[in-house]
């Protein structure tokens, strides 16, 4: 004797129940990785505008007055990362005053990603 399967209107609410959750979760997605591409995206330009290069490299890629920073996810944190930006150190000058919350997050969240995207050109301010 082979049980059947289950049916009746418990068993469809609950069954719409997580089909719901499954939808909203699936839509909630694509917003977050948007919202950190343009993370990233602000970052690439705060990098730009904020005289980074001049020391790091157009790309992040380093030069001799600043080290790579292509990789600096493996080598510190999300907060290590913001304390040595805003703080400065190792031959690094602060930048904690010429940089908003806003600025200093997304800058961080391109030195924290796998992969950053086309850094701009500066734009004028």
């Amino acid at each position: 004797m082979t049980a059947s399967p289950p049916t009746g209107p418990r068993f469809f609410r609950s069954l719409l129940a997580v089909a719901s959750v499954a939808l909203c979760a699936l839509a909630f997605v694509p917003r977050v990785a948007s919202a950190h591409a343009d993370a990233k995206a602000d970052g690439a330009q705060t990098f730009a505008n904020s005289g980074c290069e001049h020391c790091h490299g157009a790309t992040g890629e380093g030069t001799k007055k600043g080290p790579s920073l292509q990789d600096e996810r493996h080598r510190m944190n999300a907060e290590q990362i913001k304390e040595q930006i805003k703080h400065g150190g190792k031959s690094m000058p602060a930048f904690g005053d010429a940089l908003d919350d806003v600025q200093l997050e997304s800058l961080v969240k391109l030195l924290r990603s796998k992969k950053w995207p086309p850094i701009p050109a500066p734009t004028a301010q």
